[in-house]
């Protein structure tokens, strides 16, 4: 940011406002969110009140470590990646619902995979 603003071309973006940045570096999209209108960030401040709320529901005021903190935000970032995207199907035999993760790595994120684990076994 610090390089953005000291852009060759600030006379520029101080006559044409903010969104008349220098180019676009390295295929940087800027997306702005009028301070008045804050409902254009629905989905994305959404997504981080459910990290948040997760995270002090399972750390309250534990100081964790960073491998901790790490390990934790991403088990919180599985569940989030497995909330469904649509509607579940009335279908009784329909058992399939599309989650982010599907879309990210091609299965679900918390579902164990049995198909190493003989039939034979008692406990899971």
């Amino acid at each position: 940011m610090d390089r953005l603003y000291h852009c060759p071309c600030i006379d520029k973006r101080r006559s044409f406002g903010t969104q008349a940045f220098c180019e676009k570096p390295k295929g940087i999209v800027w997306h702005f969110n009028p301070p008045a209108t804050p409902h254009f960030g629905d989905l994305w401040e959404s997504g981080v009140k459910s990290l948040n709320s997760h995270l002090k529901r399972v750390v309250g005021n534990t100081v964790l470590t960073h491998e901790e903190f790490s390990t934790l935000v991403t088990q919180v970032e599985a569940v989030l990646n497995s909330k469904p995207l649509c509607n579940l199907s009335s279908d009784r035999n329909d058992d399939f619902v599309l989650t982010p993760a599907h879309i990210l790595v091609g299965s679900s994120l918390t579902d164990p995979d049995l198909t190493e684990v003989p039939m034979n076994r008692l406990n899971t």
